[in-house]
């Protein structure tokens, strides 16, 4: 309803009727069926934070204002109506509501629908990405993005890791237990792990103990996994779990483990397009690593060098430059780096110091700066 209360915006009884002299029109259907919410999904907060509070048979009201839960619920200032009718019961084997193995599939399935969705975001981040940085007009979209990414991955971790649960209560020795054990696991992997991926500008930094767990958990599980699937032969199923293995991997930044994946997937399926994007991957992330490392190393190299050049070390301040001069050209260093550490300065201090030799080294450096910043776009 509005703040004002004269209409009802939506309405989950809510059916279309003929009228006469009306046509068609919408009404409230008092016996239409419940809609169903699953509680703690983030799918509608307002609905949620009622039936939290209400058992069944009971009735409740919250006022929003226009920039509360605004997530999935008209905009402006609503009133909603909520009534509990039943719920489901269902807490595992033995408890009143536990349907076997429909139970058991249907929690996987909707781990999978909250996984497809929680991908689906992953790779428009990627490919955004890809095309161009964040700026003002586009970051709150990519956070929304990121956002509902991390929102679904937690809600399929939720529902496989139930799974898994009643699965490891049931039959250990059923073919289709295990089979399906298997898939919740590798799934669960690939859930877990995304639900910490970071994208943007957030992945040049180091990741965060939670994201490093994930991962580790991930490898775990995918290992359990690769070794039933191995001892029964499913080569299917070997497939699936290297491949989500190697994501993981390239997640982690093992880019030997990586790599030693891919070439086991390769040889075992050479005509997979997938895996030539994969490989790709891998490059692009060795590149960036070497990146990371480079910036790192030329920082300690211009420490060297604003030390020589102040005891007047001319032996080594030569050294600094010549390495600073095979880092910039064989860039191993990104001109954003060299900017922000500000290199040119401390090599112009060099030039300064009246040897000619350094000084005919460091216009070389001086000439590779300019060319790296003429390379990225900088002029």
């Amino acid at each position: 309803w509005t703040a004002e209360g004269c209409f009802c915006i939506a309405s989950s009884r809510e059916r279309l009727a003929i009228l006469p002299g009306y046509g068609l029109v919408p009404i409230e259907d008092p016996n239409a069926p419940p809609v169903s919410v699953s509680v703690g999904e983030g799918q509608q907060e307002a609905v949620e934070s009622i039936a939290v509070r209400c058992g069944p048979g009971g009735r409740g009201s919250v006022f929003l204002k226009s920039d509360a839960l605004r997530g999935n619920r008209p905009q402006g200032c609503v009133a909603i109506d909520v009534e509990v009718v039943a719920m489901d019961t269902c807490r595992g084997p033995g408890s009143s509501g536990w349907r076997g193995w429909q139970s058991l599939v249907t929690e996987r399935e909707t781990g999978d629908e909250w996984l497809q969705e929680a991908d689906h975001g992953r790779k428009q981040l990627e490919t955004f990405g890809m095309l161009r940085k964040s700026t003002d007009d586009t970051k709150e979209a990519r956070m929304n993005v990121e956002s509902t990414v991390k929102r679904c991955s937690n809600n399929a971790v939720r529902r496989y890791r139930r799974a898994l649960k009643w699965l490891e209560a049931d039959d250990q020795q059923d073919k289709k237990i295990k089979l399906e054990k298997s898939t919740v696991q590798i799934r669960l992997a690939k859930a877990s792990a995304l639900a910490h991926q970071r994208f943007g500008e957030a992945v040049e930094g180091e990741a965060p103990p939670e994201e490093k767990a994930a991962i580790a958990e991930a490898l775990d599980l995918l290992k359990q996994v690769l070794a039933d699937a191995e001892a029964a032969k499913n080569d299917s199923l070997v497939y699936e779990c290297l491949k989500m293995r190697l994501q993981v991997c390239i997640q982690g930044e093992d880019v030997p483990q990586a790599r030693e994946v891919l070439e086991r997937l390769m040889t075992m399926r050479p005509e997979d397009d997938e895996l030539k994007s994969d490989s790709a991957r891998i490059n692009r992330l060795e590149g960036a690593l070497t990146l990371k490392r480079g910036a790192s190393t030329i920082e300690t190299v211009q420490k060297d060098l604003q030390t020589a050049i102040t005891a007047t070390d001319k032996a080594k301040v030569s050294e600094c430059i010549a390495t600073l001069f095979d880092m910039i050209k064989g860039g191993q260093v990104t001109w954003d780096t060299v900017r922000t550490l500000k290199v040119g300065k401390d090599v112009g201090n060099a030039m300064k110091m009246g040897d000619p030799d350094i000084a005919a080294s460091a216009r070389k450096v001086v000439a590779e700066i300019q060319a790296l910043a003429q390379r990225a776009g900088i002029g």
